[in-house]
């Protein structure tokens, strides 16, 4: 029985003679079961012109007889991807499906039977379109769907470790079948990238990734990084396979109701990170759910004291001159007619002397911004947020360097 078609991807080059020189080129194309043949052909001889000039696609060893030809067309017919112009005279497509197997590709010239050249490829369902997809995931294997040839194996790699060496590999499996099971039992708790690898070799066909949660871990949620005001960093245990978790955001004193969710979303590995706006200041709970679980399976505070008025913390910049720069504003900034932002020497008292340029916050769409003149030298200052007119500091100041 035939296998369904496939795609592949040969770059080729023949030579004929010093007279009928032409270039195939066989390309995979982003369509299941299709495939592409370039040709380009000399200029000069006009070969792609000629208007009896055809190719057909033969099973190797073949005739070249009418009643072997499997796919044809003529080169005046094939399809111009390329502008008008001397270049358009040298490229010609083709489309066709074949099934999976041994082919040629031959040229005839003025409606002959002639070979004016060949060449021999296959087509192949696992080179040509490798697959590699997680089929079912436990605390202790994973399974896995893949295409194989001889000597395939799957290693698997810590995400973000972009090099294939055996030194790299945590675990790995020859495949055998199209399904291959590989146990995490002595996998650490991470996020990883399994890579499929034919004949023996190091060049990946295929990748997926997953996170394994480790075995025997207590449910647990931790805040790494929170700025203040938007997004939270946080790591946390998840369940693998069918089941599902999903972190909430609460006010602290909320019940676990959905409608007192401030933000939610999936859990699936080990880092997740949650975006929000306009939070109040107030007392906070991040709860971890489980599914079968009405109550979080772990819980910590977050408090939001709403002391972060600038978007960042710190920054730096080249320094070359005097110039006007901006800053982003939080929502927590009070935002009065009578504010100012001010620019100190680091560490300097917050006092008139010591200022060395200012500016009011103003509101600019969907933020708050302020505009002051740079220092004019390289030095570590801080930009400090002030009510009504006074030196009374509100909020965190921000660290600016100039380098």
């Amino acid at each position: 029985m035939l296998k369904k078609f496939s795609l592949f991807f040969i770059l080729l080059t023949i030579f004929i003679t010093s007279v009928n020189a032409f270039e195939v080129k066989i390309g995979k194309m982003g369509y299941v079961n299709r495939a592409i043949i370039s040709l380009q052909f000399d200029v000069v001889n006009h070969l792609g012109e000629k208007k009896d000039n055809w190719i057909g696609i033969y099973k190797p060893g073949t005739s070249n007889e009418w009643k072997n030809v499997i796919a044809w067309a003529w080169i005046k017919d094939l399809r111009n991807g390329i502008a008008p112009g001397d270049d358009s005279q040298r490229n010609r497509y083709y489309f066709y499906d074949l099934a999976e197997g041994s082919y040629e590709l031959r040229l005839f010239e003025n409606n002959s039977f002639e070979t004016s050249a060949s060449f021999a490829f296959e087509t192949s369902e696992a080179l040509d379109n490798p697959k590699l997809e997680i089929v079912k995931q436990t605390e202790v294997a994973i399974t896995f769907h893949a295409t194989y040839i001889e000597n395939s194996w799957i290693g698997i790699y810590k995400r973000g470790n972009f090099r294939n060496d055996w030194q790299y590999v945590e675990a790995w499996s020859w495949v055998k079948d199209s399904e291959v099971t590989i146990n995490l039992e002595d996998l650490p708790r991470g996020d990883y990238r399994a890579r499929l690898f034919y004949r023996n070799s190091f060049k990946d066909e295929k990748r997926v990734s997953f996170s394994h949660n480790g075995i025997g871990k207590e449910p647990f949620v931790t805040v790494d990084d929170f700025n203040g005001f938007s997004t939270m960093r946080l790591s946390s245990s998840f369940q693998v396979g069918e089941s599902k978790s999903w972190i909430g955001l609460y006010k602290k004193n909320d019940s676990n109701a959905i409608e007192n969710r401030v933000v939610w979303k999936w859990v699936d590995s080990t880092e997740s990170h949650l975006q929000f706006s306009n939070l109040e200041v107030g007392v906070y709970e991040l709860r971890l759910f489980y599914d079968g679980f009405d109550e979080p399976v772990a819980k910590t505070e977050v408090n939001v004291d709403g002391k972060q008025v600038f978007r960042l913390d710190k920054n730096h910049y080249g320094q070359h001159q005097i110039y006007d720069m901006y800053q982003d504003i939080t929502y927590f900034a009070p935002m009065n007619g009578n504010d100012w932002v001010g620019l100190f020497k680091q560490g300097a008292e917050r006092k008139r002397e010591n200022l060395i340029s200012w500016g009011r916050p103003f509101d600019y769409g969907y933020t708050n911004r302020v505009i002051f003149k740079t220092p004019g030298k390289v030095g570590k200052y801080d930009l400090v947020y002030f009510i009504n007119d006074s030196y009374e500091q509100f909020g965190k100041s921000m660290e600016l360097e100039f380098r």
